[in-house]
């Protein structure tokens, strides 16, 4: 059998060629009461439109949370393209 794929929040692979326009399509309200369904709500979001990359998933992450919770993870969300594979899972992680 081929083997177990890694979680998608995990994956870092190439982004389709309108990704930009793709990810500015989604705008998910954040729902403090429930903050993991939300992140679940929004990987599913990303994985449909064929979102890949770590730094295109932290691009959408940073424009669907609220400015409060942005600001305490914007240390990991200023990460330069190639250092934002760390970075978005560490913010995933930290806000989850």
């Amino acid at each position: 059998p081929p083997p177990p794929r890694m979680p998608y929040s995990d994956e870092n692979t190439a982004d389709p060629a309108d990704v930009s326009s793709k990810a500015d399509g989604i705008k998910l309200p954040y729902c403090a009461k429930d903050p993991v369904y939300w992140f679940r709500r929004l990987e599913k979001q990303m994985q449909i439109r064929g979102i890949g990359s770590q730094f295109w998933k932290s691009v959408v992450l940073e424009m669907n949370l609220p400015p409060a919770l942005c600001d305490s993870v914007k240390d990991l969300l200023i990460k330069e393209q190639a250092e934002a594979a760390q970075a978005a899972q560490a913010a995933q992680q930290h806000l989850k």
